[in-house]
């Protein structure tokens, strides 16, 4: 079966869902073509050697980058998507978000070959920044209503996605949870730690962030909470991997906190190298303040065997076993947050049975062997449908 898989980027040092995904299809022996822009991820900026790049072979799938003419935010604006499906005549297309303009192209191209559509949703909210909720909101209404009432079915990150989307009148039989998955080969607690090479030595307790620093990840609140801890444990380090447009703002809330000689910013690593990073950490802490549709850097995480402190928001407490495999707390709050990383990094014995605990979830619930089975499944049933 030959699958379109249609993404609005893709970065390879990045990794992510649709990579995975696509992998795990190609493996179960589909025909997969992923049909991506030629702009860099928002958020990670700088030259990427693979983006001038038309047509490649990734781990098993094919790549075809799009001309984007322009980009808008988070949307980049493809109109040429449509002629290479209709070229290629998939048999099925698979889409992310409704909001993106090439989820549009995506159902468009599938009515006119008579093909199912399907679409995965990753969240479901307004954007922080309040400038851009008229533009969220005007695709919502056109784009968006044209990609759900031809989508053939839909598969919703979180049972909270699932919920908004039935809210807003998409029938809850064409809804399927299935959440997103990491490779438990590849994130594992025997990768070997390249910290020391950073100046940490193994007397360091170490809290671990990956994402990027902007203020919905709720940094500067785990600076300030780490400020804390310092208080309570002299050998505390933290360790920021990630960039973004707040990285100067920690690096100077971090000289007024009086931590900055504990608080590593290590900018971003491929994808290869990051099971090296969390091998290294006693402890990982994903402080989102607003909304997060699935933490796969919690889950990656928990299959590196680590403990994780997360904001109890939608997308990290279906990832996250409160007091099993690490701790939940309420989004911003800097005390609640300073307690349990105190408790986990003075605590050996709790770190160690939280450890076991996180690895054997990973295992248990977000193998992308798993996952990818599942979306073959849905793939089979629309097509008979059809």
């Amino acid at each position: 079966m030959k699958v379109a898989m249609v993404v609005s980027h893709l970065d390879e040092d990045i990794g992510g869902h649709e990579y995975y995904l696509c992998r795990e299809l190609a493996a179960l022996r589909y025909d997969v073509m992923l049909y991506t822009s030629d702009r860099n991820v928002p958020g990670y900026p700088g030259y990427k050697e693979h983006l001038k790049c038309k047509e490649y072979e990734l781990a098993g799938f094919r790549v075809r980058r799009v001309s984007a003419f322009l980009q808008v935010s988070h949307i980049p604006l493809m109109p040429g998507l449509s002629g290479e499906l209709r070229k290629d005549k998939p048999d099925i297309i698979h889409s992310h978000e409704f909001f993106q303009l090439c989820s549009f192209y995506s159902a468009k191209v599938a009515k006119q070959l008579g093909v199912p559509f399907i679409l995965t949703q990753h969240g479901y909210k307004k954007p922080l920044n309040k400038m851009l909720w008229l533009p969220y909101w005007l695709c919502e209404k056109t784009v968006g209503k044209y990609v759900m009432k031809h989508t053939d079915r839909i598969i919703a990150l979180t049972s909270d996605v699932k919920e908004q989307l039935v809210g807003n009148n998409v029938v809850e039989s064409k809804v399927e949870v299935i959440t997103t998955g990491v490779s438990t080969e590849l994130y594992s607690p025997s990768a070997d730690s390249i910290l020391p090479q950073y100046g940490i030595t193994g007397e360091d307790k170490v809290v671990l962030f990956v994402g990027r620093l902007v203020e919905n990840k709720g940094v500067s609140y785990l600076l300030k909470a780490f400020a804390k801890v310092k208080e309570v444990v002299a050998k505390a380090k933290l360790v920021l991997v990630g960039s973004g447009e707040l990285e100067n703002y920690c690096k100077n809330l971090a000289t007024q906190l009086g931590v900055s000689g504990s608080v590593l910013f290590l900018g971003n690593f491929p994808q290869k190298i990051m099971p090296q990073l969390y091998s290294g950490a006693h402890v990982f802490v994903l402080p989102t303040i607003y909304k997060e549709p699935f933490g796969i850097a919690a889950a990656e995480a928990l299959a590196s065997g680590v403990p994780v402190i997360a904001s109890n928001l939608d997308g990290l407490k279906v990832i996250v076993e409160d007091s099993e495999v690490g701790y939940l707390v309420s989004p911003g709050h800097v005390n609640d947050l300073t307690t349990r990383m105190v408790r986990l990094l003075t605590n050996e014995k709790l770190r160690a049975n939280m450890s076991q605990n996180a690895r054997r979830r990973a295992i248990e619930k977000f193998s992308w062997t798993a996952k990818a089975t599942k979306i073959a499944e849905i793939y089979e049933s629309a097509r008979k449908a059809s």
